[in-house]
């Protein structure tokens, strides 16, 4: 059984991997950025503070693509097999650890990762919390699974993303294991066209997350 400080996690495509462990933990956090929103993004840099000062390890992956060229010069069939070898390779360090809860959260294209991370009965079983920050193309499949996914959710999602238009909100909020914020007017970056007021939900997000995570 391995633990994040003793493992190597090679990933197919050139990401971007950092971890923080501490030996009593038994709890990791698995964050994974999105297709050019990436760790060092407002959201991601106050939840990094938030997951440092908490029991957990944790683990942040950023795979890169939006930089990579090599990458974006495949077709979709091609960077559907890389995404999907790069998914391969954190189940499989999953799968062989001895942490016996997981937090999964993830961003856009993240949140598919974590979705498809949660199809293995041995991820599933030991994830307690999934924090969904604005889910992309597979919004509408995230949305139907969060009701028998067996843990705790909150979704996190602009009223101005068309990803957003997937998920049948309404539906979500009466789920008892799914907390719901919206960020109104807000995009895919969970933005509005005004600073001041995409500053001002930012705090709300973060103090949302925040209360989550205490929670789990």
């Amino acid at each position: 059984m391995c633990r994040l400080d003793e493992v190597n996690i090679q990933l197919i495509s050139p990401s971007s991997v950092s971890r923080i462990a501490r030996s009593d933990n038994r709890r990791l956090s698995v964050v994974i950025a999105g297709f050019g929103y990436n760790l060092d993004m407002p959201i991601f840099y106050y939840l990094w503070r938030l997951l440092k000062n908490s029991p957990t390890d944790v683990l942040q992956i950023d795979f890169g693509y939006s930089k990579d060229f090599r990458f974006l010069g495949l077709s979709e069939s091609e960077q559907d097999k890389k995404f999907d070898s790069d998914i391969d390779s954190i189940r499989k360090f999953l799968e062989t650890s001895e942490y016996t809860e997981l937090v999964l959260i993830g961003k856009s294209l993240g949140s598919t990762a974590c979705h498809q991370l949660l199809q293995s009965a041995y991820i599933s079983d030991r994830t307690i919390g999934v924090l969904w920050l604005t889910p992309g193309t597979a919004a509408k499949a995230i949305g139907k699974s969060l009701e028998s996914n067996g843990t705790q959710n909150l979704l996190v999602y602009g009223t101005k993303d068309s990803y957003a238009e997937q998920l049948e909100i309404e539906a979500l909020t009466k789920l008892k294991n799914v907390e719901v914020f919206s960020v109104e007017n807000g995009n895919h970056s969970l933005e509005t066209d005004d600073l001041s007021e995409s500053i001002n939900f930012l705090e709300g997000v973060i103090g949302c997350i925040g209360k989550f995570l205490g929670q789990i």
